[in-house]
C-alpha cells in the first residue's frame, strides 16, 4: 500500500499532462473542416478555387460527399491526417500536386476514383477502392508516385495509358475484379515493396500494341502471388528487369512474355534472384529479345519451370547461370526442346533436383522428362540371408528413353557387409546378414537426367501401403467416394487414415468429410482437378498415396497383357487394355488415343530385339539374346500421358505362386491348411516357399506353421478375415 501511495501523484502528473495533448489531437480532426492556413472553407472545392501555389489544403476526418477537379494548379498539396475521404479526383494539366493521407471511394458509373492527365503528382497513404472502372487512370504526359496506398475493389486496379512515367511504393493491390495492374502505352514503369494478389484476371497485364516498344517495366522486392490467372501477363513489347521479387500461386502462367518486336531500350530482359513458385507454368517466353535468367528459384510448378515457345520462329539469346529448379511438372508441355534455341543460348551453373519435365544436358529446364525411378515396396523378412527380390518394374520414363539402374545400400545395422547383387541390372538381389532396418536407393538415369527412390527391407516393421483408389472423372457438383480400405499393413495391424487436398481449382471450398474416415466424400463445387492425398499409418510408420478426380480429364489408365513365356528367338504376343474415361464414357471423337511401345532396359542393345509394331496397342516382342528386358507401353490422349511396364526375362524366367482358394468356412480354433503345391517353375528349377500374413483381426496372436514349406498352416484366434501371401524363389526370381 505504501508503494502504491509513493508512485500516484506521479501517477496523477502523467494523466493531467496527457488532458491538453487529447484535447488538441481531436481539435485538429474535426468532422468535415476545411481549411487552409487559418481561413476555413465550405466545401473543399471552394479551397481549390481559392488556393494558391505552394498552399495546403487541409481536411479533417470524415466523408466529404464531394467529385473534385483540379486543373492548372501548381504546387498545391490536400491532406488529411484524420482518415478523411472524397468520391472522386480528377487532375489535369496540373505541376507537382501532392495528395496525402486521403481515401477516394469511386462508385457505379464512374470511369475511375482517381483520374491523372498531364499532371505531375504524388499520391500517398490512402486507400482507393470501389471504383466500376479504374481504380487509378493515369495518361497523357504524366508523372506520377504512388506511395503506401491500398488499392482494391475496383473493375481494374490501375490503367497505366500514353506517355506516363509511373512508381509504385510500399502499397497493396488487390481484389479487384479485372487486372491489379493494366499497361498500355506507358512509357516507364517501377514497382518496389509492393504486393499485387488476388485480383481476378492477372496480377500485371499489358495490351499488345506497337507503341509500347519503348517501354520499360521494373518490379523489384515485389510479390505477385495468388491472382486468378497470371502473375504478369506482358503482351507488349516492354523491356523488363525483374529482381528479388516472388511471383507465386497463379494457377496459369506465372510471368508470360510474349513480344512480337525487339524493345529499343535496351536489348536484353532480365529476371534475376525471383522465386518462381507453384504456378502453373513458371515463365513462358516467346520473344525475340535477349533474356537473362540469373539466380532464380523455379519449385513446384505444375507446367514447365521455364517454356520456350519458338511461336514466331525467333532465335533469342537466352542466357540461364545460377538457377535452381526444383520438383516441376511440366505435364502440358509436349514437344517443347531447347534445340528450338540452336546456337543461341547458354547455361552456366544451373541445379535440377526432382523436376518431371527438367533440364537438358545443357541445362534448360524444357526438352527431356527426367524418368521416376520405383524401388517397388518395402519387404519383412525373417531371418538372415533370405534373398530379396528388388524389382525397378515400376519405373518409367515418358520419353522411352534407354534407362541405366544403380542399387546400393544405404543404411543398414551395425555389422553388416550385405551388399546388392546384380546391382546394376532392373531385378537385383538382397541378402541381409544381420537383423534389423535396411534401406535400398535405386537411382535410374536416361543419360541427361536421373531421379532416385528407396524401399525398407527390415526384420522388425514396414510401412503400411496407402491405397487411395482410383482417379476418377466425374461432373461438377457431384460427390465423389474417396476408398481407403484396400490399404494394407504386412503385420495386420489396424491403421488410421488422414485424407487432404493437394490441390483443388482457384475457388473451391471442398471438404473432404470425415477426413479420418476409411470411405470419406466430398462435393465437386468447382471445375478442374483435384489433387487427393491419403497417409495411413500403423501407430508408429506410415506411408501416403494420392487420386486425381477430375472434370476435365483423366491420363489413359494402361495395363499390357501377356498370356505367353518368353522364349528366344520366338516372337511374343504382347496385348494391352487401355482405359479412357474421356473417350470411352464422354465419346469424344476428335481425339484419338496414340501409342509408343519402347524398351527402357535390355542386356545389350537395340541390335538383341525387335517389334512387329512399336505404334500400335498390341504388337509383338521378339528377344535375340539372354536377359532382363523391360518394355512401356505409353498411351497419349492428346493432353495426358498413360502408361505400363512389362519386365521380361529370358534364360530364366521368374515362377509362379499359387496359393489356392480362398477359404470362407474357416472355423475359430481350428487348424488351417496352406497348400502352394500348385506354384511351379518354367525351368523345373527347385522353389522355396515363405508364407506370411499380410492381415489378421484386431488382437490376432495367430502365427504361421511351417512357413518355409510347401505346405504350411496356421490356427485363427481371432474372428475375421485373415489375408496370407506366399513368395515362391527359384534362387534368382
Amino acid at each position: 500500500m505504501t508503494n502504491i501511495l509513493k508512485i500516484l501523484p506521479f501517477y496523477f502528473l502523467l494523466l493531467l499532462l496527457s488532458f491538453p495533448y487529447t484535447a488538441l489531437s481531436q481539435s485538429s480532426c474535426v468532422e468535415g473542416e476545411v481549411k487552409i492556413g487559418s481561413r476555413s472553407f465550405q466545401s473543399i472545392e471552394r479551397a481549390i478555387s481559392r488556393s494558391k501555389a505552394r498552399d495546403v489544403i487541409e481536411l479533417g476526418s470524415g466523408v466529404f460527399d464531394e467529385s473534385l477537379n483540379i486543373s492548372r494548379k501548381s504546387d498545391l498539396t490536400i491532406q488529411s491526417a484524420c482518415f478523411a475521404q472524397v468520391k472522386r479526383l480528377n487532375i489535369r494539366n496540373s505541376n507537382n500536386f501532392h495528395l496525402k493521407g486521403v481515401s477516394i471511394k469511386g462508385g457505379e458509373g464512374a470511369n475511375f476514383a482517381l483520374r491523372i492527365l498531364n499532371t505531375s503528382v504524388k499520391i500517398e497513404e490512402g486507400h482507393i477502392f470501389n471504383s466500376s472502372s479504374s481504380g487509378v487512370w493515369v495518361s497523357g504526359n504524366s508523372k506520377a508516385l504512388f506511395s503506401k496506398l491500398s488499392v482494391y475493389n475496383n473493375s481494374t486496379g490501375f490503367v497505366l495509358d500514353a506517355g506516363a512515367e509511373i512508381e509504385i511504393k510500399d502499397s497493396s493491390i488487390y481484389g479487384n475484379k479485372r487486372d491489379g495492374i493494366f499497361l498500355k502505352d506507358v512509357f516507364s514503369v517501377i514497382i518496389e515493396d509492393t504486393d499485387i494478389y488476388n485480383n481476378k484476371a492477372s496480377g500485371i497485364s499489358s495490351y499488345q500494341n506497337s507503341q509500347a516498344i519503348r517501354s520499360f517495366l521494373g518490379i523489384n522486392r515485389s510479390q505477385i502471388y495468388s491472382n486468378g490467372s497470371y502473375g504478369i501477363n506482358l503482351q507488349a513489347s516492354f523491356s523488363f528487369r525483374i529482381s528479388n521479387s516472388v511471383i507465386n500461386d497463379n494457377p496459369l502462367i506465372g510471368f508470360q512474355i510474349n513480344k512480337k518486336a525487339v524493345s529499343a531500350l535496351n536489348n536484353k530482359d532480365s529476371i534475376e534472384s525471383v522465386l518462381i513458385e507453384n504456378n502453373g507454368t513458371g515463365v513462358l517466353f516467346a520473344s525475340p529479345q535477349a533474356l537473362d535468367l540469373i539466380r532464380n528459384e523455379f519449385i513446384g510448378n505444375e507446367g514447365s519451370a521455364f517454356l520456350y515457345s519458338n511461336l514466331a520462329g525467333i532465335s533469342p539469346d537466352v542466357f540461364l547461370r545460377g538457377n535452381t529448379f526444383t520438383g516441376n511438372k511440366g505435364r502440358a508441355e509436349r514437344g517443347v526442346s531447347s534445340r528450338d534455341l540452336q546456337s543461341y543460348s547458354r547455361y552456366l551453373d544451373n541445379e535440377d533436383t526432382g523436376n518431371e519435365t527438367s533440364l537438358n544436358s545443357e541445362g534448360l529446364g524444357v526438352g527431356n522428362h527426367r524418368p521416376v525411378a520405383s524401388a517397388g515396396e518395402d519387404v519383412l523378412f525373417s531371418s538372415v540371408n533370405d534373398k530379396v527380390s528388388l524389382s525397378s518394374k515400376g519405373s518409367y520414363d515418358l520419353d522411352g528413353e534407354s534407362l541405366s539402374y544403380s542399387w546400393s545400400v544405404v543404411k543398414k545395422p551395425s555389422g553388416s557387409t550385405a551388399g546388392v547383387e546384380n546391382s546394376d541390372k532392373p531385378l537385383a538381389f538382397f541378402s541381409p546378414d544381420v537383423l534389423g532396418d535396411y534401406e535400398i536407393e535405386l537411382k535410374v538415369s536416361d543419360g541427361k537426367q536421373s531421379s532416385k527412390d528407396k524401399l525398407q527391407v527390415s526384420s522388425k516393421n514396414i510401412s503400411p501401403k496407402a491405397i487411395a483408389g482410383l482417379d476418377q472423372l466425374v461432373s461438377l457438383n457431384d460427390r465423389v467416394m474417396l476408398d481407403g480400405s484396400l490399404s494394407s499393413d504386412t503385420k495386420g495391424s489396424n491403421l488410421s487414415y488422414s485424407w487432404s487436398f493437394v490441390k483443388k481449382p482457384v475457388g473451391s471450398t471442398a471438404q473432404i468429410r470425415p477426413k479420418r474416415g476409411r470411405k470419406p466424400s466430398f462435393t465437386v463445387d468447382k471445375a478442374g482437378d483435384y489433387e487427393i492425398e491419403l497417409e495411413v499409418s500403423d501407430g508408429s510408420l506410415s506411408s501416403k498415396d494420392r487420386v486425381l478426380v477430375s472434370t476435365i480429364n483423366l491420363a489413359p489408365q494402361v495395363e499390357i497383357t501377356s498370356s505367353l513365356s518368353p522364349a528366344l528367338s520366338q516372337a511374343l504376343s504382347l496385348s494391352s487394355v487401355i482405359t479412357d474415361e474421356d473417350l470411352n464414357n464422354r465419346g469424344s471423337e476428335d481425339r484419338k488415343v496414340s501409342y509408343k511401345w519402347s524398351v527402357l532396359s535390355s542386356p545389350a542393345g537395340e541390335a538383341v530385339y525387335r517389334f512387329s509394331n512399336t505404334k500400335t496397342k498390341d504388337t509383338s516382342f521378339t528377344a535375340l539374346s539372354p536377359g532382363d528386358y523391360v518394355l512401356q507401353l505409353t498411351a497419349d490422349d492428346g493432353e495426358l500421358y498413360g502408361l505400363d511396364t512389362v519386365l521380361l526375362t529370358y534364360g530364366n524366367q521368374a515362377p509362379a505362386a499359387k496359393t489356392g482358394r480362398n477359404i470362407p468356412n474357416a472355423i475359430l480354433n481350428k487348424k488351417v491348411d496352406l497348400n502352394g503345391e500348385a506354384s511351379s517353375d518354367p525351368e523345373g528349377k527347385d522353389l522355396s516357399y515363405e508364407w506370411s500374413f499380410n492381415l489378421k483381426p484386431r488382437g490376432s496372436m495367430a502365427v504361421i506353421g511351417d512357413a518355409k514349406k510347401q505346405r504350411a498352416f496356421f490356427i485363427p484366434d481371432k474372428v475375421g478375415v485373415y489375408r496370407v501371401s506366399l513368395k515362391v524363389s527359384d534362387g534368382f526370381l
